[in-house]
Order: C-alpha cells, then sequence, then structure tokens
C-alpha cells in the first residue's frame, strides 16, 4: 500500500508537510507572509491546504507546496480546533465554544449543515460514512454518520489503563480503518 503526505500543524505555530516516510518536506511558520496568526485546524482537499485562522475568523487556502492562494470569510464567533474533510470536498469544522461541528462547502464557504450532540469536540476526523470527533472534557469520541448527522455510538474509554483515554485531542483515520488519537491526558498516541 501506498502511503500518501502528511500535512498537520504544530504547538510551534508551523505547518509542515511530511513524505510518507516521515522524512520533512517541507513547513511555513505563520507569520505575516501566511497571513495567519493563531491557526487551528488543517485539512487537506485536492490540492490545497486549508487552515483556519481563529484570529481573523476566517480559512485561509495554501497551495500543496503552502504558497498562499486566498483567503475565505466564514460565519464563525467560536472557537474552532480542527478540521476534517469528506470525499465530496466538504470541510468539517468542530466549534469548540458552541459544542457543534458545522460542515462547509469549501468553494463558497457556505455552511452545509451542522450537527451537536458532543459538548465540546476538539479534535475531528471524517473517514469513509463517519464522523469522529474527541471530546476532550468527557473523555470519550462520539461517532456520527456523516450523511444523517446522527449519532452512531460513542466510544467511553476514560481512565489511564491500557486501552483508555484521558483529554483526547487530534485524531485520524489511516487507509487500513485504524483510528489513531492523541492522548493527552496520558501521553501517548491510542491505536484502536
Amino acid at each position: 500500500m501506498q502511503r500518501a503526505q502528511v500535512t498537520y500543524g504544530d504547538s510551534h505555530n508551523e505547518i509542515i508537510r511530511l513524505n510518507p516516510d516521515l522524512t520533512e518536506v517541507q513547513s511555513i511558520k505563520i507569520n505575516e507572509k501566511s497571513g495567519l496568526s493563531e491557526f487551528s485546524g488543517v485539512a487537506v482537499i485536492g490540492d490545497e491546504v486549508i487552515v483556519f485562522d481563529n484570529a481573523s475568523k476566517s480559512m485561509k487556502v495554501f497551495t500543496k507546496e503552502l504558497e498562499f492562494v486566498k483567503p475565505i470569510a466564514v460565519p464563525n464567533d467560536g472557537t474552532i480546533r480542527d478540521m476534517s474533510s469528506d470525499k465530496d470536498g466538504n470541510l468539517y469544522v468542530s466549534d469548540y465554544s458552541h459544542g457543534n461541528v458545522r460542515v462547509f462547502n469549501v468553494n463558497d464557504a457556505v455552511n452545509v449543515r451542522s450537527f451537536s450532540g458532543t459538548v465540546y469536540p476538539y479534535g475531528l476526523c471524517v473517514s469513509g460514512e463517519y464522523v469522529y470527533m474527541t471530546n476532550s472534557n468527557n473523555h470519550n469520541i462520539p461517532v456520527y454518520n456523516a450523511a444523517t448527522n446522527k449519532s452512531v455510538t460513542t466510544l467511553s474509554l476514560s481512565g489511564s489503563s491500557p486501552d483508555a483515554i484521558s483529554s483526547p485531542r487530534g485524531m485520524c483515520v489511516d487507509a487500513d480503518g485504524f483510528l489513531y488519537v492523541c492522548d493527552r491526558g496520558n501521553n501517548r498516541i491510542q491505536v484502536f
């Protein structure tokens, strides 16, 4: 199986692209040139890297080479923590302060739909027909059907045992269907 490049944001205010062997391809420091000052959430749609900037309450579009393309104004008065995209190019945004996930058409920034039910959505990942969220305050992972916005299940795994999580943050699903969760409270990555 061929692995894809990985694009992510780190705690040093950089957006980093890695090769499949995890060697760094490129990074961009958040500064005036990039138009970002307080980013949270990175998603890749096609050949574009979309970054949410909490300071300006807007999305910024970059090429895969991390060259700035344009801003996208979105209706937002919340605190965005993470973003993910689906196979149709819709952008899912976790709004921590309002306790919901909003879905945008990235071409025109129209809020297609939103759904709630998790108290504080932090990390977010769309994989196939499911939307996975980390609920950092309740130490669980709500799972929703992406098409219907209805809850499917909640992975309640609170604690410090080898199969538990505490204050989960970011997450992703790999090509084989494994769920990787940043288990912040236990200082580890959990794989389910």
